[in-house]
């Protein structure tokens, strides 16, 4: 059965780290089971993985890789002083790697993708836009900015990106900064937004361990960012129209905790829930933005080079 979306049809994919297993599972049976079909795609950090794989036309691969995450070795001790880092991002520039050099990725796309980068420092956004064959736009090389957009500070290293004649570094779409801009989908009628927390989340009683603490404000800022987003939407001359979906419960396991162990059963609760998703679509329409609270806060709460 088809979904009833109403073209031209976009899709917001958000950042969660290894929550991003859910967020696979669901968007693989959101198409394979269901025929859903997107005109334009928005990831930001480990959704911008999902959302180029599903515009490059490779999500079999990408699901795949989540199914049995434990094998990529994504968290692979490589500390460094400057900028202070505990893991390398090689395993990410593998995880790219599906996409092929810019010449092939040009040739597969088959929707616009746009790609989320907070630029270090700053805190100004970049997106990145890239479309098929490269007739309007290709703000590559698109390997560089996906590996950026899930490069979370204190855990990954930045990556050196070229904006017009200057560099600068990069790091995940999610961090801290400005505030984010979605505007370049609102031209669309139908907007699927493919969440990985739920409002209650920001309304629990912080924990007392300081490791789940500050995951806590993570997931509490990443709720903020995309209604922050999403607000740039509900002001366009015509709103589209945004059908939101969040797991049926708390992914309640570490966003850097790439294993099979925990990886693999969200990404089953993620199929599961495609299939509830698709059966009421139309009644997880929001068009009103819900209310949270608190700082934004990710990874790093400095923003200073």
């Amino acid at each position: 059965m088809s979904l009833p979306l109403r073209r031209p049809t976009g899709l917001i994919l958000a950042g969660g780290g290894s929550l991003g297993s859910w967020q696979s599972g669901f968007l693989s049976r959101l198409i394979g089971g269901h025929g859903a079909r997107f005109d334009q795609v928005l990831g930001i950090s480990t959704g911008a993985l999902c959302a180029a794989a599903y515009a490059l036309d490779r999500l079999d691969v990408l699901t795949g890789l989540w199914r049995d995450i434990s094998k990529a070795r994504v968290l692979r001790w490589s500390p460094r002083l400057s900028p202070p880092t505990m893991f390398g991002n090689d395993s990410l520039w593998e995880i790219v790697s599906h996409g092929g050099p810019d010449e092939e990725a040009r040739a597969r796309l088959r929707v616009p993708l746009t790609v989320a980068v907070t630029e270090r420092g700053t805190g100004r956004r970049r997106y990145a836009r890239f479309t098929p064959r490269g007739t309007d736009g290709w703000d590559g090389p698109l390997a560089d900015h996906l590996v950026a957009s899930c490069s979370i500070p204190d855990i990954f290293p930045p990556v050196s990106l070229r904006v017009g004649e200057r560099s600068a570094q990069f790091v995940d779409g999610g961090q801290r900064g400005e505030p984010p801009d979605f505007s370049c989908l609102a031209a669309c009628r139908d907007i699927v937004v493919v969440e990985m927390f739920r409002p209650e989340e920001a309304r629990a009683w912080p924990p007392l361990n300081p490791v789940r603490l500050r995951e806590h404000f993570v997931r509490r800022g990443q709720l903020r960012y995309i209604e922050q987003g999403l607000a740039t939407l509900r002001t366009a001359q015509a709103p589209p129209r945004l059908l939101r979906a969040r797991p049926s419960g708390v992914l309640d396991f570490s966003l850097i905790r790439f294993d099979t162990a925990v990886c693999g059963p969200a990404f089953a609760l993620g199929e599961a829930d495609a299939d509830a998703f698709s059966a009421e679509a139309l009644q997880t329409v929001e068009m009103g933005p819900s209310s949270q609270e608190g700082p934004e806060m990710l990874f790093s709460k400095g923003l200073s080079p």
